[in-house]
C-alpha cells in the first residue's frame, strides 16, 4: 500500500522529553504488558533453532546447541538482551577460501584453522557469489588477530564496476572483527574480491609482522552476523514468538527496547497474517503497517535503543527514543481496526524468516493505550533566509496544466510537458518518446498516451512499453513512452534552493532525474541534482556539466533505497558556491560556475547511450515503470 506523505508526523518540531521507563506507562491507564529478555526467556515466549550457532563474546568463542537461546551484553552500554539472527550459508567459505600466504597449525577457536598474512602482503581471492533472485546488500567480515598495534583493512570489490565497500580495524593481540559493506545492491552473479591487507607502509620498521585471520565470511545483509563455523557451513534461524492475543488490540502502544539498534531492512514484529507489522526498511526509517493503514518515517532510525508503534481508532504511528527524547515521530490518520496479527508474532524477522533483523532484543513493553498527537508538519530543510518563490505540491489533481505551451487558464502551476526541442529529437540514444495525451506524432490525430497522474497529491510519471501497432508506428517505432516536465515557460530563477521529494522506479533501463538548464537555449551548463537508475536502487548520482564545473558525475551510496522510500534531493546555488544535499545531508560542494536564469527539469527516461551508466530495459525490466514526486519546491534569497 504507497504510503499518504502528507499524513506523516515527524521531525524535532514535535519532541518531548519522557524517561523510557514512562514511554508507555504514561500512556496507559493501566500497567504496561512486559516481556524481559535480559537473560532468560520470558514467559509466553517460545523460541527454537534447528541447529547449533556460535557465540562471540569479547574475546572467547563457542558454539551453542540447538534450541539454546544465546545472550549476550549488547551496545554501548553493554546491556545483556536475547541474540536473534536468520539463517545463514555464508557466500564463500571460511578460511578455506583464502588464497595467497600459508595455514598454520593453531586452533584459537574451537579447533577453527587461522590463516597467516605477512604484513607486507596481502591475502585476497576472486570468488563468485551465488545470487538469489531478488537483489541482495552484501557484507564481509574478518577476525584479525597482529603481534602488535596495527592498522588492517578489509574491503569486498568488483573488478567489472570498480565498487568497492572498506572497512578498517586497529588489530592486536586480541580477536577483534572488522568488517565492510558492499555500497550498493548486487543484482547479478558476479565476481568479487575478497581483499585483506596492511592498509599502511610499513617503512623503517625491521622485521616481518605476522597477522592471523579468521573466519572470513560474505553474507546478506548490512552488517555481519555471527560466524559461522567452516565445519559446518550454515546456520538455523533463531526463532521467537509471542502470542498474536497480546497485539490484538484496539488501542496500544509497543515500545521495544534493541541495545545495539535496529538493521536497515530488517522486521522487528511480523504477525501470522500479513496484516500487522513493525520494522525499519531499507532506507533506515521506522514503517509498520495495521491493516489496511500505513506510516514510515521521515529520517533514519539510526542505532536508537528503542523504537515504537502505537494505534487507535484515530491512526497508526512510530517513534524512536533517543536519551529518553522520543523523536523521528510519523503518523498516518485513519482507523486501523484491531490488529489481525494472528495466533503468533514472530520477533525480528518476518513470520517467514525473511527479513531478519540480526540484533538483540532486551524488552518488550505493550501499554493499553495511545497517544496521538496533532499532525506536525515535515521539517523545512531550505537554508534560513531564503523564501519559497515557485512550488507544486500536487495538490491539484487536473494534469491539464502539463501540456505542450506550459500555460493554461487555471490557477497553476503549470509545467511544459516537453524539452525546447522536437520530441521526437532523441537525446543521449534514450529509448523513449515523451509524451503527453494531446502529441499525435506522425499522425493526424492524438495518440492518447497520458504519461502523468495525480493522485494522494502524488504526481507519477509513467514509462511503458509502445503498442506496436498503434503508437510506434507514429513516434518513429520507439519502443517506450514516457513523461517529463519543464518550468521554462513558468518560472526561471539565478541563484536558490531547489528540492524534489521523489522515489524511483525500480528496473533496469530507468532513468529518472532533476536537473536544471538554462533559460538561455544552450547547452551546457547543466546541474543534476538527481540522475537514478532503477538498476542501482541504492545509490543515485549527481554532477553538474559546464566550463568550470566543480564537479564529475559520482555515485552515492549509503542513502537507502532510492525505490522503496520518498528522498528529498537539494541544490543549494549561491553567488559563489554549489551544494548538493540528499534529506538535508551535504553531498558535497563546490565552486559556482553558472551566473545564469535556469529552469527545473523532472523526467523519466528509458535506456541510455552507455550501456554501464543506465542500461537498455531487457525481459526483467517490470513495466510499467513509475516515477512518483510529492513535491517540487524552489526559494530565492529573501
Amino acid at each position: 500500500m504507497k504510503i499518504q506523505r502528507r499524513q506523516l508526523l515527524v521531525g524535532s518540531a514535535g519532541s518531548f522529553l519522557l524517561p523510557l521507563s514512562s514511554v508507555a506507562r504514561s500512556l496507559a491507564s493501566e500497567a504496561p504488558l512486559i516481556f524481559d529478555f535480559s537473560s532468560e526467556l520470558p514467559e509466553g515466549t517460545s523460541f527454537r533453532r534447528a541447529g547449533p550457532a556460535a557465540l562471540w563474546q569479547g574475546e572467547s568463542y563457542a558454539l551453542v546447541e540447538a534450541d539454546v537461546p544465546r545472550f549476550e551484553a549488547a551496545g554501548p552500554d553493554k546491556a545483556p538482551a536475547l541474540l536473534l539472527e536468520g539463517d545463514l550459508q555464508p557466500l564463500i567459505r571460511n578460511v578455506d577460501r583464502l588464497a595467497g600466504g600459508q595455514y598454520v597449525d593453531r586452533a584459537p577457536m574451537e579447533g577453527e584453522k587461522s590463516f597467516a598474512v605477512t604484513s607486507d602482503g596481502t591475502a585476497g581471492s576472486y570468488i563468485s557469489v551465488d545470487m538469489p533472485e531478488e537483489d541482495m546488500m552484501l557484507t564481509a567480515s574478518v577476525f584479525v588477530v597482529s603481534q602488535k598495534e596495527r592498522p588492517w583493512a578489509i574491503s569486498l570489490r568488483s573488478p567489472e564496476s570498480k565498487q568497492s565497500g572498506r572497512g578498517e580495524v586497529t588489530a592486536g593481540p586480541q580477536w577483534r572483527r572488522v568488517s565492510a559493506s558492499w555500497p550498493s545492491y548486487v543484482t547479478e552473479k558476479q565476481p568479487l574480491t575478497f581483499y585483506l591487507a596492511r592498509p599502511y607502509a610499513l617503512e623503517n620498521r625491521p622485521g616481518p609482522e605476522t597477522g592471523l585471520v579468521w573466519a572470513p565470511q560474505v553474507e546478506a545483509g548490512w552488517r555481519p552476523s555471527s560466524p559461522v563455523p567452516s565445519s559446518q557451513m550454515t546456520r538455523a534461524a533463531d526463532e521467537a514468538y509471542l502470542g498474536g492475543h497480546h497485539f490484538r488490540l484496539p488501542e496500544a502502544t509497543v515500545t521495544m527496547r534493541l541495545p545495539a539498534g535496529g538493521t536497515q531492512g530488517g522486521v522487528l514484529l511480523d504477525g501470522e497474517n500479513g496484516n500487522f507489522r513493525f520494522g525499519i526498511n531499507n532506507s533506515g526509517r521506522l514503517y509498520a503497517r495495521i491493516g489496511e493503514l500505513s506510516v514510515e518515517g521521515f529520517d533514519e532510525v539510526g542505532d536508537a535503543p528503542d523504537v515504537l508503534v502505537h494505534w487507535s481508532a484515530n491512526g497508526i504511528g512510530v517513534a524512536s527514543v533517543r536519551g529518553g527524547r522520543v523523536v523521528n515521530r510519523a503518523f498516518t490518520a485513519g482507523n486501523p481496526g484491531t490488529p489481525d496479527s494472528g495466533a503468533t508474532v514472530r520477533l525480528l524477522a518476518a513470520h517467514d524468516g525473511t527479513k531478519p533483523s540480526n540484533t538483540h532484543i532486551a524488552r518488550i513493553e505493550i501499554a493499553r493505550t495511545a497517544r496521538f498527537d496533532s499532525p506536525v508538519a515535515a521539517p523545512v530543510l531550505a537554508p534560513p533566509r531564503y523564501k519559497m518563490v515557485f512550488a507544486d505540491e500536487f495538490d491539484d489533481p487536473d494534469v491539464s496544466r502539463i501540456n505542450e505551451e506550459g500555460t493554461g487558464p487555471g490557477k497553476g502551476p503549470y509545467w511544459c510537458s516537453k524539452y525546447r526541442w522536437p520530441r521526437l529529437e532523441i537525446i543521449n540514444e534514450e529509448k523513449q518518446v515523451y509524451m503527453d495525451r494531446t502529441f499525435a506524432g506522425t499522425g493526424d490525430k492524438p495518440l492518447g498516451i497520458e504519461p502523468f497522474s495525480i493522485a494522494d497529491s502524488i504526481l507519477t510519471i509513467t514509462a511503458d512499453r509502445a503498442d506496436p501497432n498503434t503508437v510506434r508506428p507514429f513516434i518513429n517505432d520507439a519502443a517506450y513512452t514516457s513523461g517529463a516536465i519543464t518550468s521554462v515557460a513558468s518560472h526561471s530563477q539565478t541563484y536558490g534552493y531547489f528540492e524534489i521529494n521523489c522515489r524511483v522506479p525500480a528496473g533496469r533501463g530507468f532513468w529518472p532525474a532533476f536537473w536544471l538548464l538554462p533559460v538561455e537555449f544552450t547547452w551546457p551548463p547543466e546541474i543534476d541534482v538527481l540522475e537514478g537508475s532503477g538498476a542501482r536502487r541504492f545509490s543515485f548520482s549527481t554532477g553538474a556539466i559546464g566550463e568550470g564545473s566543480p564537479f564529475q558525475q559520482v555515485w552515492h551510496a549509503g542513502h537507502g533505497d532510492t525505490t522503496e522510500s520518498f528522498h528529498v534531493y537539494a541544490l543549494e546555488w549561491t553567488q559563489s558556491e554549489i551544494i548538493l544535499f540528499v534529506d538535508g545531508k551535504e553531498l558535497r560542494r563546490g565552486k559556482n560556475f553558472v551566473d545564469q536564469p535556469m529552469y527545473v527539469l523532472a523526467n523519466l527516461a528509458v535506456g541510455s547511450h552507455d550501456e554501464a551508466w543506465i542500461p537498455d530495459p531487457d525481459e526483467t525490466t517490470p513495466f510499467p515503470g513509475r516515477f512518483e514526486i510529492d513535491y517540487i519546491r524552489c526559494w530565492a534569497r529573501a
